[in-house]
């Protein structure tokens, strides 16, 4: 008999070894790529876009292994120790556990804990698992995907799985989901290994028991406080024989670890904790090392960073957000513009200044920050700037140069204001680089409120304190470096700053509390005087220059210095400089639309006018208020309910929507009840379920015939 005849009838599957995934990813990745290829690969636009971002990457990367790197490489070191410790074996049923405290930026701890996992397979233990919450409502399934996650980590894994062929993913795959327990891992464990054992006589353990079984648990809060419990007692009784270790991030604090956890389940815990940074942390970072710097061309102006920044605090805590919309800002500012390929670095230049048309220089003309500059010059250059091409080139290629210097001199004085106004009690212009930045981008800061507060604030500094100020700041002066510049521009670099501020700093130091300036004269006060005389001569003692020590006039000299000399010609707004358009992406507009939602809005929308999201013509309407029987079922009914009270009748709507889908020709009585199609009646029923799941309506309890209207 065959091997596909059979007594009893079924079907029969032969493996010709086509992997249905990999090619479904293979086809789809094609599929893009020509795609893409098609549309933005060869614009001049996306180049400038994809050069700039990849450096962004770059950057990016480098800082994130910076930051995280300390951390993982604690979490590492205590799941490669934890278990080779010889006191632990005096120990039973005691499981080692790790708390990684990492602030409530939720959208960011996949790739966090997906980091460390890729550390831990590389360095300590090829058997490495992470649950998550939703997966995980019982312990019967929590169980089971540790499980299986186990024994069967090489066919989960697409990264290993794509190198083999079917039928060696059906032989690894050993077990299934529904017979994964404890004693089956025990077993594959035994069978893998050499048994593991702890016990006080037996303080010596193999190498291979190095091998632990780490169980990483990312969302703690998620999950349910009885679920994790009955999971730690059950790992605590099987220690003895499986090496678990325990990973868990926790979004708040410890203390949510032992409020879930009685004594007698948290007394089977080793904890060590470790302490992540904070989202607001790591965003400063990112903003001080990466973006807001004069190696990034590309610069955002005060309204789209101050909406980027009020998603974050007042959202999400997202940094990767965060990062995702200035990528967006910076695509939409480069997307079908050909002179934003001049926000490039300064190398580049003048590279990119060749590549342009006739027609992108007069694009160039048309800018709005070129007309003042053009409309100041001689008649004789404002000529040849309109006329000349390659007067024009020449010109541009140094006002590109000058904006960056500008560039590299605001962040640079940036930076100063920073070491000078982020102590003062309640920090008039605040303590971080993006507070700074938001106010000095948009107007002149020197001319605010808040920065003559800060001024008169500096003047009752110690000392010491005014002595620590210029320490930081020659600094940071001598670790800037600004390159020179052969353009003629307003301010070249900070070389004069930092010879000046090291004079002010020596005169600082040297000066004393001694009072160098006094009021000899004495005021003689006569002895009748009334009182209107008296005030004028009181007031006019108070106006004569009080007395002040060697020191005190050292530390007005110094800001009077940084207000004139350097925060004053260094922090100019963005719209002072010309071409700033190409630098800097102002659309807020645009930001908004597409990162914020309006699902409200979008809903009605399409509710109303189908067509202009199916693009199809049979839902083309004249005008908005009409209904078409050939709109869909949904839409007609939302119609419908927009012209109906706070409660609906459900038999008056269902007549008004047998109406428009099928309107008799003569209707001679209109009190006679016509019979409903039944087909209609559950198109009907479908579409009121609809609108209730969408949150338009609602059942009511005052009448059982009728909903009640929840919005508009």
């Amino acid at each position: 008999m065959d091997s596909t005849v059979s007594i009893s009838k079924g079907c029969f599957i032969y493996n010709n070894g086509f992997n249905k995934k990999k090619h479904h990813r293979k086809e789809k990745k094609a599929h893009n790529v020509s795609l893409f290829n098609e549309h933005f690969i060869s614009d001049d636009w996306y180049k400038s876009f994809k050069s700039l971002w990849n450096d962004v990457e770059e950057r990016l990367q480098a800082l994130n292994n910076e930051t995280y790197g300390r951390i993982l490489k604690g979490l590492v070191h205590f799941v490669k120790e934890c278990h080779n410790d010889e006191t632990s074996a005096f120990f039973s049923e005691i499981l080692p556990c790790a708390t990684l405290l990492t602030g409530i930026n939720h959208p960011d701890h996949t790739t966090q804990f997906e980091a460390l996992k890729e550390q831990l397979l590389c360095k300590v233990t090829p058997h490495v698992t992470i649950v998550r919450s939703q997966n995980s409502s019982t312990i019967k399934l929590l169980i089971e995907n540790i499980v299986s996650h186990f024994i069967n980590a090489d066919c989960l894994d697409l990264k290993y799985s794509d190198e083999l062929d079917d039928s060696q993913n059906d032989t690894q795959l050993t077990v299934k989901r529904s017979q994964c327990t404890m004693a089956v891992l025990k077993s594959w464990y035994q069978e893998l290994y050499s048994t593991y054992e702890r016990s006080p006589t037996k303080k010596k353990k193999s190498k291979k028991s190095a091998n632990q079984l780490v169980i990483i648990i990312p969302d703690f809060e998620n999950f349910n406080s009885n679920t994790l419990q009955d999971l730690i007692l059950i790992l605590s009784s099987y220690s003895s024989t499986l090496p678990f270790v325990l990973i868990f991030g926790v979004a708040t604090s410890v203390s949510t670890l032992h409020k879930n956890f009685p004594y007698h389940v948290s007394s089977k815990l080793s904890i060590q904790v470790f302490q992540s940074h904070s989202s607001t942390v790591y965003l400063n970072q990112i903003l001080e090392k990466v973006f807001l710097v004069d190696s990034c061309p590309f610069q955002l102006s005060d309204k789209p960073f101050k909406f980027l920044m009020d998603v974050f605090l007042f959202y999400d805590f997202s940094v990767t957000g965060f990062i995702q919309g200035i990528k967006f800002c910076m695509m939409e500012h480069f997307h079908g513009s050909r002179i934003k390929s001049l926000c490039c670095p300064k190398t580049y230049i003048d590279a990119a200044i060749r590549n342009l048309t006739d027609e992108d220089l007069e694009n160039v003309r048309h800018l709005p920050s070129f007309r003042p500059y053009v409309e100041s010059m001689p008649p004789e250059t404002r000529i040849s700037l309109l006329l000349d091409n390659e007067s024009l080139t020449v010109y541009l290629s140094q006002a590109l140069n000058c904006f960056h210097t500008y560039l590299s001199n605001f962040h640079t004085a940036l930076k100063l204001l920073r070491i000078f106004v982020a102590s003062l009690p309640t920090a008039p212009l605040g303590k971080q680089i993006r507070e700074l930045y938001g106010v000095c981008i948009s107007s002149a800061v020197v001319e605010s409120s808040q920065y003559k507060e800060c001024i008169q604030l500096l003047g009752f500094l110690s000392k010491e304190e005014v002595i620590t100020m210029l320490k930081r700041s020659l600094n940071l002066l001598n670790k800037s470096t600004s390159s020179p510049i052969e353009a003629k521009c307003e301010a070249d670099d900070f070389s004069t700053v930092s010879k000046d501020l090291l004079d002010h700093y020596n005169s600082i130091e040297s000066a004393s509390w001694t009072i160098i300036e006094t009021d000899d004269e004495v005021m003689n006060i006569p002895d009748k005087l009334d009182r209107k005389q008296l005030k004028e001569k009181l007031l006019s003692a108070s106006a004569k220059k009080k007395s002040a020590s060697e020191y005190e006039k050292a530390r007005e000299k110094l800001l009077q210095y940084l207000t004139k000399n350097v925060f004053e010609p260094f922090l100019k707004p963005a719209q002072s400089q010309p071409f700033y358009e190409i630098f800097f992406f102002s659309d807020v507009y645009n930001v908004k639309k597409h990162i914020v939602g309006t699902p409200r809005a979008a809903i009605h929308t399409a509710l109303v006018n189908p067509a202009s999201y199916l693009q199809c013509k049979c839902c083309a309407l004249p005008r908005e208020e009409t209904i078409l029987s050939t709109l869909p079922d949904l839409s007609i009914i939302y119609k419908l309910y927009l012209e109906c009270g706070k409660m609906i009748n459900l038999y008056d709507w269902l007549q008004a929507f047998v109406t428009v889908l099928d309107p008799l020709e003569n209707d001679d009585d209109d009190n006679e009840r016509r019979d409903i199609d039944p087909q209609i009646q559950a198109r009907f029923t479908s579409a009121v379920s609809e609108m209730q799941f969408l949150g338009f309506i609602k059942t009511s309890k005052r009448k059982t015939d009728h909903v009640t209207r929840l919005t508009w």
